[in-house]
């Protein structure tokens, strides 16, 4: 589904400029076909058919993340007396929670890997991209329990057992970010392929690759066994 575009629900568009070129993609995959477990002949035989630069649409909500946490942590001694030590826990950072705003699951990218910084205006048609679906008011809400969550996480950590917490936030930027990514499709023997290039760092973000079955049970072996 296309992205509405209200008037409550309009938000701010940016892109991150590629860096990468279809030259440098083609090397990045090519080297990744002899990684991991894949065919072992993969770097051989693969034949790269399509190679071509694509923008995907992210989600990202950036806010001040504020939380004032109570509680203590007990320590047991060789005696049978336990000690009781009682923390109060401030915090006070930025969070940033990014979600994918189109079907990329089978790829496994899920979230934007690149760190706010360097964005431009995202001009609609100035390039390859994917529609953004569903709705920036729910993405928003979405975006807001995860800090949340995400703040009472940092907190949980410094606290062993809580009796009192509470969460805030300040909401900073609420924007869909376009990443450009190198589409590499690829044919080995019979199965159509694909690897996902990072297009501003050139490294490899996902795909899908024929399996080197001797390896893969060896290690089931070796699972199992474990």
């Amino acid at each position: 589904m296309v992205l509405e575009r209200a008037v409550e629900d309009r938000i701010v568009e940016s892109m991150y400029p590629a860096k990468i070129t279809r030259g440098v993609a083609d090397k990045a995959v090519r080297k990744w076909f002899s990684k991991g477990v894949k065919a072992p002949d993969l770097a051989e035989k693969a034949q790269i058919t399509e190679n071509y630069l694509l923008y995907l649409p992210f989600w990202r909500f950036i806010a001040q993340g504020k939380a004032v946490g109570c509680g203590y942590s007990e320590y047991h001694e060789a005696s049978g007396n336990v000690l009781r030590n009682v923390f109060e826990e401030l915090v006070d950072e930025e969070f940033v929670w990014t979600e994918c705003a189109c079907d990329t699951g089978k790829y496994g990218i899920h979230e934007l890997w690149v760190e706010p910084g360097g964005e431009v205006p995202y001009v609609p048609g100035s390039v390859a991209a994917m529609d953004a679906g569903g709705s920036a008011v729910d993405a928003s809400a979405r975006g807001r329990d995860a800090v949340h969550e995400m703040i009472r996480a940092k907190m949980v950590k410094r606290i062993e057992n809580i009796t009192l917490d509470k969460t805030f936030l300040i909401p900073k930027v609420f924007e869909l970010v376009y990443a450009p990514v190198w589409i590499v499709h690829y044919t080995y023997e019979n199965g159509n392929f694909t690897a996902i290039v990072d297009g501003i760092r050139g490294e490899i973000l996902g795909g899908t690759s024929p399996v080197n079955l001797t390896a893969r049970t060896r290690f089931m072996i070796l699972s199992f066994a474990a």
